[in-house]
């Protein structure tokens, strides 16, 4: 399965990229660029922050991607 960090805000981005996944660190032109990539994992955001002219995204790979099923998940469940 191939996943992608398609948020509508990461394609306005026009500074430069840096995402840092598990420590290691990935470059990209753009947002525009980065949410074009194709990721093995599913990515958690953990971290946005700029520094020196460019965005900074830190995250973590969670292998697996946990179902949600809405009967199982009632937010009035007690109300």
């Amino acid at each position: 399965m191939h996943y992608f960090l398609s948020y509508m805000s990461l394609r306005n981005i026009i500074s430069p990229v840096t995402l840092l996944i598990n420590g290691k660190e990935r470059e990209f032109e753009n947002g525009k660029t980065l949410s074009s990539t194709e990721f093995d994992t599913f990515l958690i955001i953990d971290r946005v922050e700029a520094a020196q002219g460019r965005l900074i995204i830190t995250a973590h790979a969670q292998e697996q991607v946990s179902s949600f099923n809405p009967e199982e998940h009632n937010i009035f469940d007690g109300v």
